[in-house]
């Protein structure tokens, strides 16, 4: 996940657009406007096209059902940004035929969010949303549908984060490949959550993308694929759904090393997966359940397709823990498992493609004790979470915590340094830097990281830029109400790291044997009533800056207590040193369900705290619970 800063100056002002306010034109009030300033636009209909050319925050005042934005002349962009740091929020866009409702170009940590850039047969443009030789832009929560061309459309340009947007019917006009979503040339782009139903082409990928993340995505009932993507290199497909599409499911030709998981692909009309000559490209957990799950061309003698994740995952199936190589899913398949261990006891072939570890069920009734590494912290069995970097400084360590801790105290078991038997996972860095570092897997308890459980330690001249690991054996236990965790340290001296995150880059998986998690089914039984019960705060993430529809700004924190001894009770704000924020003391508790204490983002002294992993622990008596929380800014 990008962290988005914005930039304000110490003296920034808010400029009024509107009837009867100040300035009657949004253009008029960017040529006053000071770098930092907010403009606000009150409800109305503007015909204009606005070159935003300092770094401001653009939003209207009630919505964008209410304040829409249109073109004076049908070829102009109607906001062209061309200056960094730009906040646009709030907007409806139409009526450029032949360009785009907003333009970034040649910019840096810009977003936009919760506006509309085409959005019926009638308020349309040929692109919604255009990203070109940019970097480091968020575009969330936007509408952009019935577009000419394309919904959201980034080209030549880095860390792109594409997210909850809605790109819908964009299809049938004088235009060519007409998609949701379009990349060309992109790298380190994070693609997560959107639905693009109902175009020519859900998402299309069309030339020289590298190390994207393509997340939970919705790729259905479009004329041709739910998926077209040709050479790609490192691109990240996971938790995806590419399913009843006119063509196939998934076009790809010309990829490397790309890599397909946990994604849905089914009922497409002709193909489940269109592949062509592409080069070690991984399939696992997918499920494939089409007419005809795959049509493979590839080149004399290069038949190099990886059905399998890079180490043995271990996962429960039938009550019972194992660990193993996991294939994909198959309508077609009909193989037995003698060994009732979810895996087919013969290879399933179709058009060229072996998988020899077939998976009998679908593949969400394989609950994996796997954790997915991300920017923020280790999500078990969730292969979906947005794409991301985490930087580790020279002879410095990261922490990952699990999203959630045990019930009950939960011991793993000794295994030896095989993939059978012991912790196993994956790291990616950036570049082929030769990294040194030290992996272990311990104990957070709220407040700091204890090592306890195996360790291995990597050589960074071993690999170019892949790590796959297994652990030396070592049996520890994670107390109840605490959380498995992995920390990564940089023993060299002489440069820093980025490791890729998200989606199926990076995970730590539990050795065989490993009981369930995070605990004893029957002790999930008996605390459905517990004397505390801490909530996740909502929301989260979270911008103290910025106040939601009936709520103040910050994050508001939920609890309830089934106990008698309410008195000392305080809720107290951890970052992720464990150094204490802010506590909360001498609360006036009852034992109603549902008590709420808002936090602000600010410390102690009132002072605003930075973006970054939070912990909120509430103590009343000897009980005490612990969640974690996320700042951005």
């Amino acid at each position: 996940m990008l962290l988005f800063l914005s930039v304000k100056s110490a003296n920034a002002t808010i400029l009024h657009v509107g009837e009867g306010q100040t300035y009657s034109t949004i253009s008029d009030a960017v040529i006053a406007a000071a770098s930092g300033d907010t403009i606000m636009v009150h409800d109305g209909t503007y015909t204009e096209n606005v070159n935003i050319d300092v770094s401001l925050t653009v939003k209207s005042l009630n919505g964008y059902e209410t304040t829409l934005l249109t073109t004076p002349v049908d070829w102009e962009d109607i906001f062209d940004v061309t200056a960094d740091n730009v906040t646009i929020e709030g907007f409806s866009f139409y009526g450029v035929a032949y360009g785009n409702g907003v333009h970034f170009y040649g910019v840096s940590n810009c977003l936009i969010q919760n506006c509309r850039s085409g959005w019926s047969e009638i308020y349309i443009n040929q692109v919604g949303i255009s990203i070109g030789a940019s970097e480091s832009i968020i575009v969330n929560n936007n509408i952009c549908s019935y577009n000419n061309n394309a919904g959201i459309y980034a080209h030549g340009s880095n860390y792109i984060t594409i997210s909850n947007n809605t790109c819908n019917y964009c299809q049938h006009s004088i235009y060519t490949e007409i998609c949701g979503i379009m990349m060309y040339a992109t790298s380190d782009c994070h693609v997560h959550n959107n639905v693009c139903n109902y175009n020519d082409r859900g998402i299309f990928y069309c030339y020289n993308n590298w190390h994207d993340t393509i997340t939970k995505n919705e790729c259905q009932f479009n004329d041709e694929y739910g998926l077209y993507a040709y050479f790609q290199y490192s691109t990240y497909f996971s938790n995806n759904i590419f399913s009843n599409n006119n063509d196939s499911g998934v076009f790809l030709s010309g990829g490397y090393q790309c890599v397909f998981a946990g994604n849905k692909i089914e009922s497409n009309s002709v193909y489940g997966m269109d592949l062509y000559y592409n080069t070690a490209l991984t399939l696992y957990l997918n499920t494939l359940n089409n007419t005809e799950n795959f049509h493979f061309v590839v080149n004399a003698g290069d038949n190099d397709q990886i059905l399998k994740p890079p180490t043995k995952m271990a996962y429960r199936i039938y009550d019972t823990t194992f660990k193993n190589f996991l294939g994909n899913y198959y309508n077609d398949y009909t193989g037995e498992d003698a060994d009732m261990n979810g895996i087919g006891d013969t290879p399933h072939i179709s058009d060229q493609i072996i998988d020899d570890y077939p998976l009998t069920n679908l593949p969400e009734d394989y609950m994996l004790l796997t954790w997915f590494l991300n920017n923020v912290e280790m999500t078990r069995n969730d292969m979906g979470t947005i794409g991301g970097l985490v930087n580790i400084p020279e002879l410095s360590s990261h922490i990952w915590v699990a999203d959630e801790s045990v019930l009950a105290g939960l011991t793993f078991p000794t295994g030896i340094q095989i993939d059978s038997t012991s912790w196993t996972g994956q790291m990616i860095y950036t570049y082929n830097q030769h990294p040194d570092m030290l992996i272990e897997i311990g104990i957070w308890d709220g407040s700091s990281f204890t090592p306890g459980g195996p360790q291995v330690q990597l050589d960074g001249f071993q690999l170019n830029y892949t790590h796959n690991y297994a652990t030396p054996g070592c049996s520890f236990t994670i107390p109840a109400g605490q959380y498995l965790a992995m920390r990564t340290t940089i023993n060299n001296i002489d440069r820093d790291f980025n490791f890729r995150m998200g989606g199926t880059w990076a995970y730590i998986s539990a050795p065989i044997g490993s009981p369930d998690y995070p605990g004893d089914p029957v002790g999930v039984q008996e605390i459905q009533t517990p004397e505390v019960l801490l909530r996740q705060n909502y929301p989260n993430p979270f911008n103290p800056a910025v106040a939601g529809a009936g709520r103040s700004p910050g994050t508001t924190i939920s609890f309830s207590l089934n106990t008698e001894n309410t008195e000392d009770t305080e809720l107290v704000i951890y970052n992720i040193k464990g150094q204490k924020i802010k506590t909360f003391s001498n609360l006036q508790i009852d034992k109603s369900p549902n008590q709420q204490i808002i936090w602000n983002g600010t410390d102690e002294n009132n002072n605003p705290v930075s973006s970054g992993i939070y912990f909120y622990k509430l103590q009343t008596g000897n009980i005490t619970e612990t969640r974690k929380m996320l700042l951005l800014k």
